[in-house]
């Protein structure tokens, strides 16, 4: 056998690995310690867990330099790199990405579709840009959630929004987040179609000249379960509707958007877990 190498900094031989591993001594997932252990004068030290149990008429046999240590689960669980994380207040804990390459118009309605009732009630013509959705399941009940969009795109009108929804498994209709402090739209005034969380659409061309709407959005869900967030169009032109043209321009005409100089582009969304 390889003699046990003691000096770090240096690369081990093959044979000097398997040294090192026979020369202690490993009991991972055991609860219960249903074997006589000796330790031989090589091995200084026994770890023993604070709910280990030994079996009835087995022992733990010493050298006269080791010692027997019992260590708290948690402080195993660090050692050996399993267990649950313990987070920082601020650091991320989890990111999900989704890329959209989806050529498709989103048109709003008055009509009860996608969204629950009271949200075309208080803000008029609505539709979820259900291409525009992303879950989450947060791994603590307190985490702030931070999405991000990236839409490219343009509508037939620039008189358009976009407002900030959350899947309601209740009725299975996607609604407006009107959380608050989280609201998915600016709570200083009364709800109406007025009302987004973004509205910067306008560029005087609402025919071949696509843009790109990049924000982000805060909330804080209060649960563990699965979250799903949609971003939500809206037109802010009273008892009016209209449509947007995801990763392209508005312009149908030539019935293609292969068509020369009418740019196609890609919407991306990210969504990521902080811990507070």
């Amino acid at each position: 056998m390889a003699t046990l190498r003691k000096t770090k900094g240096t690369a081990l031989t093959y044979d000097e690995i398997d040294a090192n591993f026979t020369e202690a001594q490993f009991r991972i997932g055991t609860t219960v310690l249903s074997e006589d252990i000796s330790l031989s004068s090589k091995q200084s030290s026994f770890l023993i867990g604070d709910n280990i149990t030994i079996a009835s008429g087995k022992t733990i046999t010493l050298s006269d330099s080791s010692t027997l240590n019992v260590i708290s689960n948690a402080d195993i669980q660090r050692v050996i790199g399993v267990g649950e994380r313990n987070y920082e207040v601020g650091e991320i804990v989890q990111v999900k990405f989704k890329r959209i390459d989806e050529i498709t118009s989103i048109g709003t309605s008055n009509e009860l579709t996608d969204m629950v009732a009271s949200d075309y009630t208080d803000f008029g013509r609505l539709r979820a840009a259900l291409p525009l959705h992303i879950d989450i399941t947060p791994k603590f009940s307190n985490s702030l959630i931070k999405l991000t969009a990236r839409i490219y795109g343009e509508p037939t009108t620039h008189n358009s929004g976009w407002l900030i929804g959350e899947y309601n498994s209740t009725e299975k209709l996607y609604q407006v987040i009107r959380r608050t402090g989280f609201e998915g739209y600016n709570n200083m005034r009364s709800i109406d179609q007025q009302s987004t969380y973004i509205s910067d659409l306008y560029d005087g061309d609402n025919n071949s000249t696509p843009r790109h709407s990049s924000f982000s959005y805060y909330d804080k869900p209060g649960t563990t379960s699965r979250k799903g967030y949609c971003i939500i169009l809206t037109c802010t032109t009273d008892n009016t509707n209209t449509t947007f043209r995801l990763n392209r321009t508005a312009n149908t005409s030539a019935g293609s958007v292969q068509s020369s100089q009418y740019e196609i582009g890609v919407s991306t969304l990210e969504i990521m877990e902080i811990k507070q």
